[in-house]
């Protein structure tokens, strides 16, 4: 291996990474942690293709640009890095890696023209950001698990005992020549495998990245978009879950079908608007009302459904009266009388279809609580 074959690769591994980063956010611009490494592949690229290009008239010129640019990269990914997690970044310091970088690879710096100092600059700056960049994704990674955050853990963790080899490699084998690699198995050996990092950084954020982008697009599709919580299909998937760790457990089940009182009527005399906020302010009361463990969803335009694991037809009973309750006592605004009828039924787990069935009994205990009056709560015989 020489040191131009190792840059040339280099430059283009890290510029198939800016191309593709770039890609996905133009299609994705509220990612912007997308935009920061693709910078960082992009200024590493450069960076690596002026040293393989260098011309040795403007040696101690090109160290100040390539350092810079190194450095500007590793920093743009750690911006990257915490814009991902959802931090603010303090610009006054954004400038602050790269110059640093620049100035101890000039010819008036302790490194001075020593290609073994400048090795070993490198060297630490990586280690930096590796360790930087492992304790923000391990910290990020308990507030948000992403599986394919550990491969970027790994990455991190690698990284930093690479370089370590590598600036250890330096101080008992300097480099002497800038083709060293072709006399020194080590350091090839470690430039070989950090080339390789330079992929698994660049797959391991793509990963993430898709990983979150995922999740995001399975949770609108079981998410209600007026009230934010589940639809009909979020709600049965889930459901389907629930029964069977209570048929595991022998624990009981009971849903709650709940209907607002003549909501088509506040709705024509009062407009859509107010129907929708009355909508979400009985979502997010019943959301309050319920156990963390309990599941609510949008049954269909003003029917609710709650799926309460554990409790049986008289706790449940509880639950829903303290729903109609709370709603009771709401006040959309003036001249809307908030009320609300439910229907509570335990589920029976010998019969076939658990929902629909818990549901339907559920239904015909709703339909009692509005033929007398409305306002109540009813419960199936069990």
């Amino acid at each position: 291996m020489d040191m131009l074959t190792l840059e040339l690769t280099l430059t283009l591994a890290y510029f198939f990474f800016a191309v593709l980063l770039a890609s996905l956010w133009c299609m994705r611009r509220s990612e912007a942690a997308l935009f920061w490494w693709a910078s960082h592949n992009l200024a590493c690229s450069a960076g690596h293709l002026l040293l393989a290009i260098g011309e040795p008239q403007l040696q101690g010129t090109m160290d100040v640009l390539v350092a810079g640019l190194l450095g500007l990269g590793y920093l743009c990914f750690w911006v990257g890095c915490r814009r991902f997690a959802g931090q603010s970044v303090d610009w006054r310091l954004l400038w602050l890696l790269p110059l640093a970088a620049a100035a101890m690879v000039t010819p008036y710096s302790p490194a001075g023209d020593s290609l073994a100092a400048k090795s070993g600059v490198h060297s630490l700056m990586i280690m930096l950001l590796s360790a930087v960049c492992l304790v923000r994704e391990w910290r990020a990674q308990m507030g948000e698990y992403l599986i394919m955050r550990n491969l970027a853990l790994a990455c991190f963790a690698l990284t930093f005992v690479v370089m370590l080899a590598r600036l250890a490699e330096s101080l008992v084998n300097p480099p002497q020549a800038q083709n060293y690699l072709a006399h020194n198995s080590g350091q090839a050996v470690i430039s070989l495998i950090s080339l390789s990092l330079v992929m698994f950084w660049g797959i391991s954020v793509l990963l993430m990245s898709s990983e979150r982008q995922q999740r995001k697009l399975d949770k609108l599709a079981r998410t209600d978009a007026l009230t934010g919580v589940l639809n009909r299909r979020g709600f049965a998937r889930l459901s389907g879950r629930q029964f069977d760790r209570c048929r595991r457990d022998g624990r009981p089940a009971s849903v709650l079908l709940m209907d607002l009182d003549h909501f088509k009527k506040i709705n024509d005399s009062h407009g859509h608007e107010a129907g929708d906020r009355m909508l979400r302010a009985f979502a997010d009361m019943a959301g309050e009302v319920i156990r963390p463990g309990d599941l609510l969803g949008r049954h269909g335009g003003e029917e609710f459904c709650a799926l309460l694991p554990g409790s049986t037809v008289a706790e449940a009973y509880t639950v829903a009266e303290r729903v109609r309750s709370r709603f009771e006592q709401l006040r959309i605004e003036p001249g809307i009388r908030t009320t609300v009828s439910i229907g509570v039924a335990q589920v029976d787990f010998d019969v076939g279809n658990l929902l629909d069935a818990a549901l339907q009994k559920a239904d015909q205990a709703l339909y009692e609580a509005k033929r007398l009056s409305r306002n109540r709560v009813s419960a199936a015989p069990v």
